[in-house]
Formats: C-alpha cells, structure tokens, sequence
C-alpha cells in the first residue's frame, strides 16, 4: 500500500500495513534505550532498507530532535516491559518475543501471535504486515515472555450484543501461551470498549467508569511481577476487588459490581513468585481459590489521583532537569517552601533499583492531593509504567514526524 502522491511510502493509507507498529515499536525501543555514547539510530525501512540515519542527524544539529533519550540516566536497561494498544498491541506482541531486551509485555486490546504476518488478535483485525525487503527482518520467534492481554465486551462503537459470542473468542491466543508453558492471562473489561485503553478524557471517546482504573491496576501489576521481579505483585494480580468494585455497582443498572465481563472469559495462569506454585483461574468472574482481598492497597484504587501524586525515591545526580518529574523541577505553590534539592549519586541510587524499573524520584514535596497517606507499592509502580509508556509513545510520534519531515513539535 501507499499514497499515490508518495509512492512506496509506508504505513499509507493510515492503519493498512503493520510495518510502522513494529518498526516503531522497535525504534522507540531503540530511543528509550539510547545514551550519549550510543545514539539513537532509526530502524532501516522495511521494505526499502533504506537508512533514516542523515535525517536523524540532521535533525539533532538542527536541534529539531534529540541525540539520545535525555531520560537515559533513570533507567534500568536490564529491566524492559511493553505495553501498546489495539495495532499497538499487535506491535508489542510480536516486538516483545522477538527482542531479546524485554522481559514482558501488556497487549491492550488485543493479545496476538508473535507473527507480523499473520492476522492479529487485535478487536476489528489487522494489521498484517506488507512484505519486507530482508526476510530475515521478521522471522517469528518462540513464546517465551510473560504476556497479559487485556480486552473489552465492545469495539467501535460499542453497540450491545444481539446474540451471545463466543465466550472463549478473545482468550485464543492466552491460550497459546498456557499451552507454551508461559505466563500469561485475559481478562475482559464488562461493559467496556476499545476506547477504555485510550485514557482520553474526551466525551467523544466513549468509555466505562472503571475501565481505565482496572487497565492501569492489572497493568501495573503485572510489569511489576515480570519485570521489577516484585513479589507484591501476585496478591495484586490475584484480587478480588474488581469482583466486587463499588464504583462500579453504584452505576451499573443491575448494581452489578463484577467488572469481568459476563459475555467472554477472563482468565489468569501464572506461577507465583515464592515457591513457584501455579495459579490457574480459569473464570475470573466467577472466582477461584487462591484469589484474595489482601493486596496490599486499601480504599479505591484511582489511577489519576496516584497520576496526579508527588512520586518519592532518588535520581541520579546528572537526571534532566526542568520536565515537571521531578519534584525539586515541579511548580510549587508560594504558600509551600521550595524542597531540598538532594540529589543522591547514581550509584546511592543503585539499592532503589529493586524498588523500580524505573527510578525517578527525589525529595517528597509537600502533598496536598487526597488519599495522600497512600504510598509505594502500585503508585511507585503507576509513575514508573506511565514514564515508561510515555517515553515509548514519544519516541514513536518522533518517529513518525521524522518519516514525514515534520518539526519536532
């Protein structure tokens, strides 16, 4: 495919050829990774091979892009998980067997096989990959990696069920991976859509109540049980609350606080950190044994008041400053004093690792944001997912600007 006034351009008409989703996936990979002594390199076009490298240089000495990921200094690089939405989705289920440097994945509407070639798993299907120039460039590996793919009762739009579907229809490739001897998992947002992973807010962008707080939970938890290593996370993962969510049941019509859907399966099966014993719920709607309401967090869980919290920890000494991620960098109200810049050493920083795949934080500003007595365990790892996911996404936009030779915006 391509537009007829850019011929041979990939990725035209939009969403028609997979090849910039796993391309991309694999060059934000590259930029989140990227140092001053190893820049970012752009991946070759699939189906040209052509190198992007003079644009991206040019680009840097214009001062349009940056050399390397000026985040680099933060992050754990033994310690990669994805996480991408609908053809995003698609991207990193393929993207996180194939590259040897991630250790899981959270596919987002829909789980697929590790194949670009083949038709995803993805709500509304696609996006089979065009052929690339190198055969050897998408070569489909072995499932070996943790993965859990998260879904919805609807798509776009989300209108109601005429007739019961199948309810093992979205847990095909979960399945797969049962069968493979790998961790993995589906679980079904009730009520949901395709738009629930967008965290949007926008009434355009239809979407239930509780969807973005249940994405965000299992999400979290999972990343931080496969690639933090955080024992925590399993009694996470094997919640009764979103049986049972009381925000949920104060606007469902049948006061039906199950946020499992009751048309398709949501199922878990992992091995539990301590021990290794397997943990096998085959309904999650239902319940299972072994399934807890101590998960170590208390009250209702909201995934923009732990957004909107100041984040505690330590920063290596030559972190960027001035983004607003920090809090010594935040805006502080005049009523409040300015923090203590303490800025411990990389290597001070090193025993915080254990605590986080991505270490972010120093000095604790005063906290004036409600439920603020709330602390570590899944708001530690919210900040770490959302800067995570917010380096991959910014370096796939830069990467789609560059293709186009857009200003860096």
């Amino acid at each position: 495919m391509g537009d007829p006034l850019r011929p041979g351009q990939e990725g035209v008409p939009a969403q028609s050829d997979g090849r910039p989703f796993f391309d991309g996936t694999e060059d934000a990979i590259n930029f989140f990774l990227s140092t001053p002594t190893t820049p970012y390199v752009p991946v070759p076009s699939c189906s040209t091979g052509t190198s992007h490298a003079a644009k991206q240089n040019s680009r840097v000495a214009q001062g349009f892009d940056s050399a390397y990921n000026p985040f680099w200094t933060i992050l754990d690089t033994a310690r990669l998980g994805l996480a991408g939405h609908s053809y995003g989705a698609a991207g990193v289920s393929y993207i996180g067997q194939w590259d040897p440097r991630v250790k899981a994945l959270v596919a987002w509407d829909n789980l697929a096989k590790p194949d670009p070639t083949a038709t995803t798993g993805a709500s509304g299907g696609g996006p089979e990959e065009k052929p690339c120039l190198d055969p050897k460039a998408r070569t489909v590996p072995p499932i070996t990696k943790p993965a859990l793919g998260m879904s919805a009762d609807y798509f776009l739009p989300p209108e109601p069920n005429t007739s019961q579907p199948n309810p093992s229809a979205k847990t095909v490739e979960s399945m797969v991976y049962s069968n493979s001897g790998v961790d993995t998992g589906e679980l079904i947002i009730h009520g949901g859509s395709h738009l629930d992973f967008s965290f949007i807010p926008n009434v355009a962008f239809g979407a239930s109540l509780r969807g973005a707080d249940m994405i965000a939970w299992y999400t979290t938890a999972w990343l931080d049980r496969y690639v933090k290593g955080d024992p925590t996370a399993d009694a996470r993962l094997m919640t009764t609350r979103w049986r049972n969510d009381s925000a949920e049941g104060a606007i469902d019509s049948n006061h039906d606080g199950n946020m499992f859907s009751f048309f398709y399966q949501s199922r878990l099966r992992f091995h539990r950190s301590t021990g290794g014993a397997l943990f096998d719920c085959e309904d999650m709607r239902a319940g299972c044994d072994g399934l807890t309401n101590h998960d170590g967090f208390a009250g209702v869980y909201s995934y923009v008041t732990i957004d909107t919290a100041p984040d505690s920890g330590c920063a290596s000494a030559n972190a960027p400053t001035g983004t607003g991620i920090y809090p010594w960098t935040a805006k502080i109200p005049a009523s409040q004093p300015a923090p203590t810049q303490s800025r411990p050493s990389r290597r001070d920083c090193g025993s915080s690792r254990a605590e986080g795949a991505f270490v972010t934080q120093v000095t604790q500003l005063p906290n004036t944001s409600v439920n603020s007595k709330a602390g570590g365990g899944p708001w530690v790892a919210a900040g770490a997912a959302v800067l995570g996911l917010a380096v991959l996404l910014g370096a796939h936009l830069a990467a789609w600007r560059r293709r186009r030779g857009l200003p860096a915006g």
